[in-house]
C-alpha cells in the first residue's frame, strides 16, 4: 500500500512519517487509542498526523479509496450482505456500537485499484513477469508454478461460457496467475 519511492515529489517527508506510524499501527495490530497515545506521547518530537489524515492522503497518493466495514469486537462476522443491518452480533451478542461508535471496523483496500496500482510502477510490473519467465524443473516443486494444477492449466484450453478458446491459460506472457485464500469471512 505504500508507494514510498526515493526522489518522488509528490511524497512529502510528512508523508513518510506518517506512513511508518501506519504501519506500525497496522502490522502490531495498535487499537485506534493506543495510536491516539502514541501520537500525543511522542508529539513534541515528532508531528504523526491523525488517522483519518493519514488515510486521506494514502488514498490521495495511492488513487485507492479504503473502505471501513464494521465488524464484531470479537471477529465473529463482518457487518456486510445479510448482517448489514444488525445491531448485535449473531454469534456472540455484542453490540455492533457503543455510544454510537463501531467496536471495531475491518479496512478493505478494493481489489481492482490495487491491481491497477501495480502497473503504474514499473518494478512491479518487472516482478508481474516472474510467471512467464519461471522455469521449471521436472520433479521439483521449488514454487507454486512447479505444482501439478498450475503445469496441467498450461496445456488446457481456456473456456469461457462454455465455448472453448484458441489459446490455453497463461499462454499470453502478461498473464496474471492469481491465488485467492480467505479467512471465515
Amino acid at each position: 500500500m505504500f508507494f514510498l519511492c526515493a526522489g518522488n515529489s509528490i511524497i512529502t517527508d510528512q508523508d513518510r512519517i506518517n506512513a511508518r506510524a501506519f504501519k506500525l499501527k497496522r502490522m502490531s495490530n495498535m487499537p485506534r487509542h493506543t495510536f491516539h497515545q502514541m501520537r500525543y506521547t511522542f508529539g513534541d518530537f515528532l508531528d504523526i498526523d491523525s488517522e483519518y489524515v493519514a488515510m486521506r492522503r494514502f488514498a490521495i497518493l495511492s488513487e485507492v479509496e479504503p473502505v471501513s466495514y464494521d465488524c464484531c469486537i470479537n471477529s465473529c462476522v463482518c457487518y456486510t450482505g445479510k448482517y448489514k443491518h444488525d445491531k448485535s452480533c449473531q454469534f456472540c451478542g455484542q453490540p455492533r456500537a457503543i455510544g454510537g461508535k463501531p467496536q471495531r471496523q475491518f479496512l478493505y483496500i478494493p481489489f481492482i485499484p490495487r491491481l491497477q496500482g501495480y502497473f503504474q510502477s514499473e518494478a512491479k510490473i518487472k516482478d508481474l513477469l516472474y510467471r512467464n519467465q519461471y522455469e521449471h524443473t521436472p520433479g521439483r516443486i521449488c514454487d507454486v508454478f512447479d505444482c501439478q494444477h498450475y503445469r496441467g492449466l498450461l496445456d488446457k484450453k481456456v473456456v469461457v461460457d462454455r465455448h472453448e478458446q484458441d489459446h490455453c491459460y497463461f499462454s499470453n506472457p502478461n498473464d496474471i496467475a492469481f491465488s485467492f485464500c480467505a479467512d471465515g469471512y
